[in-house]
């Protein structure tokens, strides 16, 4: 009967001496992205995001402090252990107020490998003030040096160390120059001439153990470059990384020579090298550890330390950039340091970010006690039933290519999880008939808002291991933002399917057949290979195929072709004209020199009806991928070709009819190409089609190997539809990022 005021502080919401923060974000590390059987402690995770709610307000966000960089103050963020008040230490490499770019290292205490760990950062807090940074107590005990190299200026520049020792060293010589853009935000890029940074003055532990850990960029090959040493100068070097002149990575150690590992040139990769007290320990590569194992010896206190050159037999100044230079007292283990390399190089896919939750007031009524439903805003329902779980799908924008928008995008969902588990395993899906053979299950796919339904597929479920294979239709792929999706699970165990396959694929697609099936037996209609158009392209197996023919695939399962009699007939698409666009994935098994083996089309007349294959029948120029338009044709000179048991994604583009130019793509990079002719008449598909079918213009060469995931549609896609395919199919758990398990709280 009275009304007062209260204010709805959501529980868990931090605040600090009389201190409130308008605003937060969950951040879930996915659990499948830490690596080993232990958790990890102490861990410093990297949050690296650009956000328009981590703007600055005068720029449109909701950051109260501008102060947040690496120039000084430290601003309003604060990150926070899951309960959402314990503060966990932090440091801001850099904060771009303008664009809301924020990089920053968090001391998580207990990084798990069984379940996700949650973090919250809080923003929009207090304008001014201290910092909330605590920089040294990011880096624990055993951490003897970390320099991001991320300070600006061009020569004499001082690096700061971010542990407690406060070991900050200078650039000698002409000092490398600023690099805008490296591994982890800013770097040094290196001239190869006389560029290094010396930190000869510190004095380390002579004995071992200790781990060293560096990004480098490497912009010159077939040369030997000195990159970092860390020993005695020339007499009895400890640890001394190269370049080598066949362009591997190599360690002098104690004059014991060892190298794995190819680098990779104008592209950063992460190298660490741990030993133990017994001064034994691998070389890891992007977080791969060599198999060379060497007994060392002693180094000498206060011996060299050079990043950006060696003196080993001379001195060598290295040419490229180099970042994230790192030091331990202790071996880290290599669980540490592929969990090190799965965070730095991809961010966003470690650790997936939640909606910005508002600290907000209301005026409540008090006098009268009913009961209510906390229903989750946005949470899907239909016809009565409710879903109990849903997980959020982030697509990171920076994997669709171009510069403008997908629409109707088939999304590749690839994710063994074992909430997606059926009950009677321990999960929480409700029905196990959401695979190939029926049903459809109790998975249901949304838009951002939580309840817009988006037509799937479901090409593979299985309810023991909670493996899910989907294709979803995304109305808007952004190439401006992280488009977000959410999947249910945990509704109804019986019932219609959720799936609207035909749904799932534009009216421009003519024909989608992921070759999963038996083809031994029928499974649509009369036919053993199904068209998951509304076009009924369906396909029967011919020669001599077999259950075992259905063998695991790139996505999920394929067909394996013999080379002998092997094909699937398709039937009629003379209704295709151009234009159009083939594409599909292929493995070798082998080709024969003088064949033409066929991977898609008409095989009946050389000179009638087009053909999309192999061609290995004139070396070298006559080698690659073919489109064979009748009396015209056009080979993509590619070197994969003798190359076989490995997966390519090949997609050929007929922009129209008579026309001069006929893109064909390798993993989704349009090809050079040799052996055009475009003298004769373009010819077009007629009744006789299949996929791996023999080619009669050259002794019908069948296709020896398999072949997943065909498609054809009449449009010629675009270079950013085609390159974003094979991202998403070709890496479907780095395309996008999975939050962790939500719940429809009572």
């Amino acid at each position: 009967g009275k009304t007062t005021t209260s204010t709805d502080t959501t529980p868990g919401w931090y605040s600090a001496s009389g201190n409130n923060w308008t605003y937060r974000k969950k951040i879930t590390i996915d659990k499948n992205k830490v690596s080993g059987t232990s958790n990890l402690s102490n861990f410093p995770l990297l949050v690296s995001r650009t956000d328009l709610d981590f703007k600055h307000t005068s720029f449109g966000g909701n950051v109260a402090s501008s102060s947040a960089g690496i120039t000084g103050g430290g601003g309003d963020f604060v990150f926070t252990s899951s309960d959402g008040t314990t503060k966990l230490d932090h440091e801001i490499e850099k904060y771009a107020s303008s664009s809301g770019e924020l990089i920053s290292w968090v001391e998580v205490p207990t990084l798990s490998v069984s379940a996700d760990t949650i973090l919250y950062v809080y923003y929009g807090g207090p304008s001014t003030g201290a910092t909330n940074q605590n920089v040294t107590g990011v880096w624990d005990a055993n951490y003897v040096n970390v320099w991001h190299l991320s300070e600006s200026g061009a020569c004499a520049v001082t690096f700061i160390d971010s542990t407690a020792n406060k070991n900050a060293v200078c650039g000698s010589g002409a000092a490398p120059s600023f690099l805008t853009t490296a591994a982890i935000g800013s770097g040094r890029s290196f001239d190869g001439l006389d560029d290094f940074i010396d930190a000869s003055n510190i004095a380390y532990n002579s004995s071992g153990p200790f781990t060293i850990g560096f990004w480098v960029n490497p912009n010159i090959a077939g040369v030997q470059r000195g990159i970092l040493e860390y020993g005695d100068n020339d007499s009895r070097p400890f640890a001394i990384f190269r370049q080598t002149v066949t362009n591997e990575l190599s360690v002098y150690v104690s004059d014991v020579y060892t190298s794995d590992g190819t680098l990779t040139f104008n592209g950063w990769q992460y190298v660490a090298f741990a030993i133990d007290s017994n001064l034994d320990g691998p070389l890891y590569l992007n977080g791969v550890a060599t198999a060379v194992t060497n007994t060392l010896v002693p180094m000498v206190q206060n011996a060299a330390f050079w990043i950006g050159k060696t003196q080993f037999q001379g001195n060598n100044f290295f040419s490229g950039g180099i970042d994230e230079v790192r030091v331990s007292n202790i071996q880290r283990s290599s669980a540490w340091i592929k969990t090190e390399y799965n965070n730095q190089s991809k961010p966003s896919i470690f650790a997936g970010f939640g909606g910005q939750q508002a600290r907000t007031s209301s005026t409540t009524k008090i006098g009268k006690t009913t009961a209510s439903t906390d229903t989750t805003p946005g949470w899907y329902s239909a016809s009565g039933n409710n879903w109990s779980y849903r997980k959020k799908i982030t697509v990171d924008k920076n994997k669709v290519s171009g510069t403008s928008n997908l629409s109707n995008f088939p999304l590749l969902v690839s994710r063994t999880d074992s909430d997606f588990k059926h009950t009677s395993f321990g999960g929480n899906v409700a029905s196990s008939s959401a695979g190939i053979t029926g049903g459809g299950g109790d998975f249901v796919f949304t838009s951002s808002d939580g309840t817009t339904k988006l037509d799937h597929e479901i090409e593979k479920y299985a309810s023991s291991s909670g493996e899910l294979i989907s294709w979803v239709e995304v109305p808007t792929l952004s190439v401006s933002a992280d488009t977000q999706i959410y999947v249910y699970y945990g509704g109804p165990s019986t019932g219609a399917t959720n799936q609207n396959v035909t749904g799932v694929w534009d009216a421009n697609y003519k024909g989608v057949w992921h070759m999963k099936e038996n083809p031994a037996v029928s499974n649509c209609s009369t036919f053993e290979v199904c068209d998951s158009t509304s076009n009924t392209q369906n396909g029967d197996s011919n020669g001599s195929m077999t259950a075992g023919d259905q063998v695991n695939s790139k996505i999920g399962f394929g067909l394996d072709f013999d080379g002998s009699n092997d094909y699937i007939s398709i039937g009629d698409l003379s209704a295709i004209t151009p234009p159009y666009t083939v594409s599909l994935w292929f493995n070798t098994a082998s080709i024969s020199s003088g064949e033409n083996d066929m991977l898609f089309g008409n095989a009946a007349d050389f000179a009638t009806a087009p053909k999309f294959k192999i061609s290995n029948n004139q070396a070298p120029n006559n080698n690659g991928l073919q489109s064979d338009l009748g009396a015209k044709f056009r080979v993509a000179h590619t070197s994969f070709r003798r190359e076989s048991n490995i997966w390519r994604y090949a997609t050929w583009v007929i922009p129209g009819t008579d026309a001069t130019a006929w893109p064909i793509y390798l993993n989704g990079i349009e090809e050079a190409y040799a052996n055009i002719d475009n003298t004769g008449t373009q010819t077009e598909f007629g009744t006789n089609n299949g996929i791996a079918g023999g080619d009669d213009y050259a002794g019908f060469a069948y296709w020896n190997g398999k072949i997943d995931e065909v498609r054809i549609s009449n449009i010629a896609r675009s270079a950013a539809w085609i390159k974003t395919e094979y991202n998403n199919q070709s890496k479907p758990s780095t395309f996008a990022g999975w939050g962790g398990q939500q719940k429809l709280n009572p």
